[in-house]
C-alpha cells in the first residue's frame, strides 16, 4: 500500500510540475507581448528596448539596421515633472550599415505631455509631431539637429562606436504617480553602404495573440502529451504491483 501511495503521489506531483511549467511559459509569453508598454512608477525604474530598421526605398538598403534604447527614471514620481536619462546605441551591422547613425527616438504617453526639455546628444525635444516614413503622429521625440520635427539630422546621433546619451524632462498638467510610455520609434540617417538614405525603426516585441513559434508549439505539445501519459498509467502500475505483491 505504501508503495502504491508513493507512486501515485509521484504521478500527481509530476503532473503538477508540468502544469506549473506550462503556466509559467504562458506567463512569460504574455510578459513579452506587453513589453512595448514601459511602466515607470518608482524613481530608478529602467528599461531597455530594441528596434529594427526600415524605410520607403529598396529593402536591401535597410538590411542590418538595428538599435537599442535604455531609459531610466531619475526623479519626479509624485510631481508634475519627470526626468529620465537615455542611452541610444547603434547596433547595426558594420557589413551593411558602415556609416549609419541613429539620430532620434520618439514615443507615446498614456498621460498627456504638456512640454519638455532635453540635453546631451539628442537635445532637440519636440512634442505632438509626425514621425517620418509615414508612421503618423507621436507624442514626443528627441533628435539631433534643430529642426521643428522628428526627422533628426545635423550630423549627430549614435554611431556604432559611440551611443547617444543625455537626459530629458517631461512636464504634465498634474502630479504623476505612474507613467506609461509606449510605441517607441527610432530615426536612422546615413543608411546603406554609401550612407545616402534615411529610415525609421519600431520596437521588436511579440504581438499579443500571435501564433507561437514552432519550438514553443513543440514544448507545449510535449508537456500535454506527458500529462496525458501519466494520467493513463496509474491503473496499469497498480495492477502490476498487485500481481507481484
Amino acid at each position: 500500500m505504501e508503495s502504491q501511495n508513493w507512486l501515485a503521489l509521484g504521478d500527481f506531483e509530476m503532473r503538477k510540475l508540468i502544469t506549473a511549467g506550462l503556466l509559467a511559459s504562458a506567463s512569460l509569453m504574455a510578459t513579452s507581448a506587453s513589453a512595448a508598454h514601459l511602466v515607470f512608477d518608482e524613481n530608478g525604474d529602467t528599461y531597455t528596448t530594441n528596434f529594427d530598421g526600415f524605410g520607403s526605398g529598396d529593402a536591401s538598403q535597410y538590411e542590418g539596421l538595428s538599435s537599442s534604447l535604455t531609459l531610466t527614471l531619475l526623479s519626479g514620481i509624485g510631481t508634475d515633472m519627470l526626468t529620465f536619462s537615455y542611452s541610444l546605441a547603434n547596433t547595426s551591422s558594420a557589413a551593411t550599415q558602415p556609416m549609419s547613425r541613429v539620430t532620434g527616438f520618439g514615443f507615446n504617453s498614456d498621460t498627456e505631455i504638456e512640454g519638455g526639455t532635453a540635453t546631451g546628444s539628442l537635445n532637440n525635444f519636440r512634442f505632438d509631431r509626425t514621425f517620418p516614413n509615414g508612421l503618423g503622429s507621436i507624442d514626443a521625440c528627441l533628435t539631433s539637429g534643430n529642426g521643428n520635427n522628428c526627422n533628426g539630422g545635423g550630423g549627430g546621433g549614435a554611431t556604432m562606436m559611440t551611443p547617444a546619451t543625455g537626459e530629458f524632462t517631461l512636464s504634465f498638467g498634474d502630479d504623476v504617480d505612474s507613467l506609461v510610455l509606449r510605441e517607441f520609434l527610432v530615426r536612422y540617417q546615413s543608411v546603406g553602404m554609401n550612407g545616402e538614405g534615411s529610415g525609421s525603426g519600431s520596437q521588436i516585441v511579440d504581438i499579443p495573440g500571435a501564433v507561437p513559434e514552432p519550438a514553443t508549439w513543440a514544448l507545449l505539445l510535449l508537456g500535454f502529451g506527458f500529462i496525458g501519459a501519466t494520467m493513463r498509467t496509474p491503473r496499469r502500475r497498480q495492477e502490476l504491483r498487485v500481481r507481484y505483491s
